[in-house]
């Protein structure tokens, strides 16, 4: 099922269609959690962000996505924040 979230939702993403991805990201993230993934947790989180930049345009969704990329980041195990 999680799969299947990230991967439609990175099509609409991919298509223009970022509202209709963003509750699809939120789906594969809730999975995610779930089952205590972090990785698919953090792939989910950055392409939540990627997706939410357009549709929360102008500098609160630069802030937004750039948050949510450093969590990804730091969830991951990729860097150690600021």
């Amino acid at each position: 099922q999680g799969w299947t979230l990230n991967t439609l939702a990175n099509a609409y993403s991919l298509n223009g269609q970022s509202r209709r991805a963003v509750p699809l990201f939120e789906g594969y993230i809730a999975i995610s959690e779930k089952l205590g993934d972090k990785m698919n947790l953090a792939i989910g989180r950055g392409n939540l962000a990627a997706a939410a930049a357009p549709v929360h345009a102008g500098t609160a969704g630069i802030h937004f996505c750039r948050v949510r990329c450093e969590g990804a980041m730091i969830m991951s195990g990729h860097t150690s924040g600021r």
